[in-house]
């Protein structure tokens, strides 16, 4: 039974990577949760799904986001220059964050 499922969540995987969405999930409902319409955010690039999404492909599928992004599919990631800004200043940020927890542990000489 285990190496049944580890064998299916492999397929997913695969299937995931390569074409950067499983087809039988279901889509994300934009209607309201509670008093709060759900797609307020979704213009802003630090608050919605875009982010996280190019991020985790360009680390697990780097190519393929690349030929997607080419073919057309530009809605479904950030765009370049915004998702530079964003991963260089959380790069900034941490490496700001170790050095002020770790006063030495970063020789920046």
């Amino acid at each position: 039974m285990k190496k049944e499922r580890l064998l299916a969540r492999v397929r997913a995987f695969t299937i995931w990577q390569k074409n950067g969405f499983l087809p039988w999930s279901k889509p994300k409902d934009k209607t309201k949760n509670g008093s709060f319409y759900k797609g307020a955010f979704d213009s802003i690039p630090f608050l919605n799904d875009d982010a996280k999404r190019t991020f985790v492909h360009l680390l697990l599928r780097p190519g393929y986001m690349i030929r997607d992004y080419i073919k057309g599919q530009h809605e479904r990631y950030l765009a370049p220059l915004t998702s530079l800004i964003i991963f260089y200043a959380f790069i900034a940020l941490s490496v700001l964050i170790v050095a002020l927890l770790f006063p030495g542990s970063l020789l920046l000489s």
